[in-house]
């Protein structure tokens, strides 16, 4: 049985509201999730990405680093899932907390853009924080 959700049961616990859509959770164990920054991080061994929102052009733009300070490939897209599984498809990622990782900083980038606040990579998103003048000065 499934249960269409709408907006009043979404603050629903999830006991709730697999009591309601008559789900057995009888031997359902409960795990909470750890990560240490330190302890935790590996580096993937295909590369990096680095992630810029290009307001102009707006678009999120990812540049992939097979190589330390090298890009060889610039992906965008109209939405997230468009640029990490265009990632996933040319082998870009050989790890899963990677592939995670792009898809909550690519959601991140696109909500930024969206409502117009300021994206920085690895950083949370500020909600009430608008963007800078992010242009390098080249004088």
């Amino acid at each position: 049985m499934f249960i269409k959700l709408s907006h009043y049961n979404i603050i629903m616990s999830f006991k709730e509201y697999c009591k309601r859509a008559k789900i057995d959770i009888s031997e359902t164990k409960e795990v909470v999730g750890t990560y240490d920054e330190i302890k935790d991080w590996v580096m993937d061994k295909q590369g990096y990405f680095l992630i810029k929102i290009d307001r102009e052009a707006n678009r999120v733009e990812v540049g992939f680093c097979p190589q330390l300070n090298k890009v060889t490939s610039l992906i965008t897209g109209q939405k997230p899932q468009d640029i990490y599984f265009e990632a996933c498809k040319r082998g870009l990622i050989s790890r899963l907390d990677h592939a995670a990782y792009l898809g909550k900083e690519l959601e991140k980038a696109f909500l930024a853009l969206k409502y117009n606040l300021h994206y920085e990579q690895d950083e949370i998103l500020d909600l009430n924080k608008k963007p800078e003048d992010q242009r390098v000065n080249t004088k």
